[in-house]
């Protein structure tokens, strides 16, 4: 399959949505489980045993990627998973991200809010066996800067498991594994990307083969 461009998966999500009738929080709820169903099946039987059970951070944007990661997240926590989310806060999230983070406080989630200290996140970086890198994803413009710059520097210094959902955080997350969401972008290889895998996000058949 060739990777496709930021552009033309905006206009499949953009038909799924009004041709096809699929909402976007569908095609998001399905990304995420698909992810988390990876984690669970072939991620976690693999990781370098640390504790009994191994702890999983998800570091998210406040875009669709972080949503991605929330919803990832969740269900990993329904599955009896040690997940602890960290969430950019800009003060403005976007309206399907607000609606996972309401879920994911009904679920009893543990998510925490990044502002400007990242003491905390610096430790849980390092005692993790498991990141999720959800942090940017194709919206990304540029080089990262200021707090996105640093806390990709920690995800990156950390010996855990890494996996980027759908791209890596500005292609500067050295992720293990990147979980393409229906299709591979542009910019992703091996040396970029880890291992890739593509994840089912709900698309119906002629989309897929578009």
């Amino acid at each position: 399959m060739r990777p496709i461009s930021a552009a033309q998966m905006r206009e499949i999500e953009r038909r799924a949505v009004e041709e096809f009738k699929i909402s976007e929080d569908a095609l998001m709820e399905h990304a995420g489980r698909s992810a988390a169903e990876q984690i669970l099946n072939y991620i976690l039987p693999l990781a370098k045993e640390k504790r009994e059970k191994k702890e999983i951070i998800v570091v998210c944007g406040f875009g669709n990627n972080g949503g991605d990661g929330l919803v990832c997240a969740r269900y990993l926590l329904e599955n009896n998973c040690n997940v602890y989310c960290y969430i950019v806060n800009n003060g403005a999230y976007k309206p399907l991200v607000m609606k996972n983070l309401k879920r994911a406080f009904f679920s009893h989630l543990s998510v925490k809010e990044i502002e400007q200290d990242l003491t905390d996140l610096k430790n849980s970086l390092q005692n993790a066996d498991v990141i999720v890198d959800a942090l940017l994803g194709i919206g990304a413009e540029g080089a990262p800067r200021g707090i996105f710059r640093e806390i990709i520097n920690l995800i990156n210094q950390s010996a855990a498991v890494k996996i980027s959902i759908d791209v890596p955080s500005a292609f500067e997350v050295k992720p293990d594994y990147t979980y393409a969401c229906g299709f591979i972008k542009e910019g992703c290889a091996p040396e970029t990307c880890g291992k890739i895998k593509i994840l089912d996000i709900g698309l119906p058949e002629e989309l897929k083969n578009n």
